[in-house]
């Protein structure tokens, strides 16, 4: 269906509509990113991270779909927050995204992660 909605084909992807594909099936880490990209297309900002914000907190493994649409919408201080709240050994390159942007570097996820082929 991602395939389909990323070729552009109109297949009016709703939020309920995610909802119910998110909650019937069990993704991947790699699945939640690639969701993560697709919806970043349809979905205004502030409804897609209020979607990924409940996913992770129902599923960990969510958590780097919700990080990558924070980077994605440059909201550094939930970034810097998040990355707080978890284990200094969770999200590596994720930190280290945060180092450069934090110096002014201005590199994106995807110059570190291939989030098509994504393998954590």
């Amino acid at each position: 269906m991602l395939n389909r909605v990323n070729d552009k084909e109109d297949m009016e992807l709703t939020a309920e509509i995610l909802n119910d594909f998110v909650t019937t099936l069990k993704f991947s880490r790699n699945e939640f990113i690639k969701i993560a990209n697709t919806t970043k297309k349809f979905f205004r900002p502030d409804e897609n991270l209020k979607l990924f914000k409940k996913y992770q907190k129902d599923n960990p493994k969510a958590q780097q779909a919700y990080l990558y649409l924070l980077f994605e919408y440059e909201l550094m201080d939930e970034v810097a927050s998040y990355l707080d709240e978890n284990d200094e050994r969770d999200f590596i390159k994720e930190r280290a995204l945060f180092e450069l942007k934090k110096s002014n570097k201005h590199y994106r996820l995807e110059d570190l992660i291939n989030i098509d082929t994504v393998c954590l």
